[in-house]
């Protein structure tokens, strides 16, 4: 952001963008400039008003350049503000981003153990069933091996003593 200064360097540009609305004004600008040309004056009242108009643009340029001071710090601290927001901004997305995924985390986790508990309490009655299912299929396993040693054999049939089941 550049300033520029709010009166010219230079005498002769000052009459280009100077355009004076009194006559006295005007006076006073040409008599300052007749004096940068002549180099000599005869009138200390003319010198003096030169010297208050040169005095004044001096404090001009003086306090236009603690504005653009001013003004350039206030633009710096503006800007290092702005990089710390963003910053504290970027590390809060990512602190939601975390704290999303630990969210999801835990949903999964309370899913999980709530399908375990379902199949827990399955399990367990499974181990009150499988005493009853054991004894029934070795019973039955024992049938079948007493009614198998007791077909008669017809037609050539051989049977072997060996316990295959």
């Amino acid at each position: 952001m550049s300033h520029k200064p709010h009166w010219p360097i230079s005498p002769g540009s000052v009459e280009k963008i100077l355009k004076p609305q009194h006559k006295n004004v005007e006076k006073i600008i040409n008599m300052g400039f007749d004096l940068f040309k002549n180099k000599k004056t005869s009138n200390p009242e003319q010198v003096h008003q030169l010297r208050l108009l040169e005095n004044h643009l001096i404090q001009w340029r003086f306090i236009n350049a603690r504005a653009h001071v001013a003004n350039h710090r206030l633009s710096h601290m503006a800007q290092s503000h702005f990089i710390c927001a963003f910053n504290d901004i970027a590390k809060l997305r990512q602190s939601v981003v975390q704290r999303k995924k630990e969210i999801q985390r835990v949903k999964l986790k309370m899913k999980l153990t709530s399908i375990l508990h379902s199949q827990m309490k399955l399990l367990k009655m499974w181990r009150k069933m499988r005493r009853q299912h054991v004894a029934a299929i070795t019973l039955m396993k024992d049938c079948l091996y007493s009614v198998a040693c007791r077909v008669y054999l017809l037609e050539g049939a051989k049977v072997s003593l060996t316990k295959d089941i």
